[in-house]
């Protein structure tokens, strides 16, 4: 007992470096994907500062006149400014779709060795559990509870993650404007409101530009990471309202391709079926889905579906966003590889649902003992670790429970 004891908590130390890697990464590929928001935003704030200081230290801009051309020429130059940063936008996306996909990697890669650890470590808890001394497991298995709980803990900031990134934004507005309200009372000699009442109109403008420049691209950043956040815990959370809205506006999308006569390709128009059915039958096998993690939380065909359901939802994103639902033949052409990924994807639910589903007809699941053991090797093994558990010459065994243990390994010992 107490070297399964100490396997525990050490497959728990092990597999929480391999969670909080994984949920960092992850954080970091959704933070990526709103980098055009995040470029605009900043590029936008830096040319409107960098103009209204010009304006602010312009001393001979006294005539309305003047003051209106020099504002046209400033026009002028942040419609240039945009259109070079529009010309290297390509490039720019590029390099954050290969970051966005090292990220994922690195997520994927460290996820699946905390699902594995994680596995051994439950299936250890589980014939710890047999003991029935539930308090002493949770103490003596400290770092198992503790994985868990950053488990809970992670899910649970991220749904609040938008609520508190809006709180956020509005604790950094009320910090700009104390911190720039002390920087007029240093400069004129009167706190922000006062100066903002004053005649000097470029300091004025100055002021307003600069609060605007800074409080603005910073709550709308922040506002949607935060919500891309906790859409990604609505996906963790699957039993909640906004996830069924969610599945339900898939269940009705349909998407048309839009071609010429001579443009038809069968493989397009093959396509184009393949995709509506992924949104037709999304509810269908969503429906599935929980009925299967009902039966077994299997937390590897969760990260599956949710897989499955983030690449579905940004392809119909596009087609919505950018056609209007009616997409070009030529242009979905561009989109064939998608789809394919996407039937790969759900062939791999559907192997993962009916695995899960024998399992479940397994009799040893049944057991108190045995369960998850599928092979005459797997009974065995579990047979001498128990022996050695329960033996009443052992230390905490007891003889009532390895009688049962033995019973319940004869009746499957015949089956296997």
């Amino acid at each position: 007992m107490i070297l399964r004891i100490i396997k525990i908590n050490l497959l728990a130390i092990l597999a929480l470096p391999f969670l909080l890697a994984a949920t960092i990464s992850e954080l970091i590929a959704r933070a990526l994907e709103k980098i055009p928001v995040i470029l605009r935003m900043v590029c936008t704030s830096v040319i409107t500062v960098i103009i209204a200081d010009s304006i602010r230290n312009n001393t001979g801009l006294n005539a309305s006149a003047e003051f209106a051309i020099y504002v046209g020429i400033c026009a002028v130059v942040v419609t240039i400014a945009l259109w070079v940063l529009s010309v290297f936008s390509s490039i720019l996306d590029i390099l954050w779709h290969f970051f966005t996909l090292f990220f994922n990697a690195i997520h994927d890669l460290t996820y699946r060795f905390f699902l594995s650890l994680n596995e051994g470590c439950e299936n250890e808890y589980m014939i710890l559990s047999l003991n029935g001394l539930s308090a002493l497991n949770a103490i003596a298995c400290f770092c198992y509870l503790l994985l868990h709980g950053t488990d809970w803990l992670i899910v649970h900031l991220l749904w609040l993650s938008h609520a508190l990134c809006i709180a956020a934004s509005f604790a950094i507005a009320a910090v700009v404007f104390i911190k720039r309200s002390e920087e007029t009372m240093l400069s004129y000699g009167m706190p922000l409101i006062a100066f903002l009442q004053s005649g000097n109109h470029a300091a004025i403008l100055y002021e307003c530009v600069l609060l605007l420049a800074i409080i603005i691209p910073t709550a709308v950043i922040l506002i949607s990471l935060g919500r891309e956040w906790r859409n990604w815990a609505i996906e963790l959370r699957m039993d909640s309202m906004e996830y069924e809205e969610y599945i339900n506006s898939l269940q009705d999308y349909r998407v048309s391709l839009f071609h010429e006569e001579e443009e038809s390709d069968e493989e397009a128009l093959e396509m184009e079926e393949i995709l509506n059915d992924h949104t037709g039958t999304i509810d269908d096998l969503y429906n599935e889905i929980i009925s299967v993690l009902s039966i077994k939380n299997d937390v590897l065909l969760k990260n599956q579906w949710n897989e499955y359901l983030k690449d579905l939802s940004d392809l119909i994103d596009v087609i919505e966003m950018d056609y209007h639902n009616e997409i070009p033949h030529r242009e979905f052409k561009k989109m064939l590889y998608k789809v394919r990924y996407l039937d790969r994807q759900r062939n791999d639910l559907f192997e993962g649902i009916d695995r899960i589903l024998e399992l479940a007809e397994n009799p040893a699941n049944t057991s108190v003992f045995f369960a998850g053991c599928n092979s005459r090797e797997q009974l065995d093994k579990r047979y001498k670790e128990l022996c050695k558990a329960y033996h009443p010459d052992s230390v905490g065994g007891d003889q009532d429970t390895f009688v049962d243990m033995q019973l319940e390994y004869r009746e499957l010992k015949e089956i296997f």
